[in-house]
């Protein structure tokens, strides 16, 4: 895809769905409405103000008035209350469900979000800090689906510095988000240093399409093993998978049976797996669930 160019499968995508975008205010996602704009899509906009401080109040204002300019149609949500200490994992939730609602009330096909290729850079960063495995190195996916949600992302070839140079060139204003203190912007601020140690973004990002690529083929021997066993697990054929295929059939049996469908670390998945492989038989907790393995064979039923 050249820098600012959706793709012939995307602008098909585009051309032919209803598709919603999501739009905070900030450079990324209004070059996204721009380029959008630009190349014939009609789209509409959702915004969410958690109303945790005066900046969600601002950056509503702003998006109605750059909405009314450019005549679009915008939903509005809101929150209310004081911002959570997990503020950046409930403000994701929140925003999901908000874009579920409306893909549900209005029959659109999904939500357009305007991650780039620096996203995928600071997550990867950020994933790698927790210890993530592969699946959670792996790359921000084109398209995906998130909570019943289908998510659509088409700048993920595109650097910010690239959309913030074409936004200007557009006389097109945006938002700066003030808090430079979540994890994230902490991360964002050291991507200079990375890059002048000979760590640049797009290596970052490349890194994480390999992964990606390394789940694709994990996911497949994932769903082979559970489909050969979807009720109880020989306890000799999980642990003699590779650690990583191992970790993720616990992982996929926790989303699936665990209430919440909660997400656990690579770490404690991997220490029940050598549990497994060194007790013949025993009991432990994990993901809302509690797993009992005698005889040979691994069974688990919600806490």
């Amino acid at each position: 895809m050249a820098p600012l160019e959706f793709s012939a499968e995307w602008l098909a995508h585009l051309r032919h769905s209803g598709w919603l975008l999501g739009v905070s205010g900030g450079g990324d996602s209004l070059a996204l409405a721009r380029l959008l704009q630009q190349a014939g899509a009609t789209v509409a906009w959702a915004h969410y103000n958690h109303r945790w401080s005066a900046w969600g109040d601002e950056a509503e204002a702003f998006v109605r008035a750059q909405a009314e300019l450019l005549g679009v149609t915008l939903h509005v949500g809101h929150g209310g209350g004081k911002a959570p200490s997990n503020a950046e994992a409930q403000a994701r939730a929140a925003r999901l469900a908000f874009f579920h609602q409306l893909c549900t009330a209005h029959g659109y096909a999904g939500v357009l979000l305007a991650h780039t290729q620096t996203d995928v850079a600071e997550t990867f960063l950020m994933r790698a800090g927790k210890g993530s495995g592969v699946r959670g190195l792996a790359a921000l996916a084109p398209e995906t689906v998130v909570g019943g949600v289908r998510i659509g992302r088409p700048l993920l070839g595109v650097a910010r510095e690239a959309l913030r140079a074409w936004l200007m060139a557009q006389g097109q204003p945006w938002l700066d988000d003030p808090d430079t203190q979540n994890q994230r912007a902490r991360v964002r601020a050291l991507l200079p240093q990375l890059a002048a140690a000979g760590v640049p973004v797009h290596g970052l990002a490349a890194a994480a399409q390999a992964a990606a690529r390394a789940q694709a083929a994990v996911a497949a021997q994932v769903q082979a093993f559970r489909a050969m066993y979807p009720a109880t697990v020989p306890v000799a054929a999980l642990v003699t998978l590779p650690a990583e295929v191992a970790g993720q059939v616990l992982g996929e049996i926790i989303a699936a049976q665990a209430a919440g469908g909660a997400v656990v670390r690579t770490s404690k998945r991997l220490a029940l797996l050598a549990r497994l492989a060194a007790q013949p038989a025993g009991q432990a907790s994990l993901g809302g669930l509690v797993w009992q393995w005698r005889a040979g064979t691994l069974t688990w039923r919600q806490a």
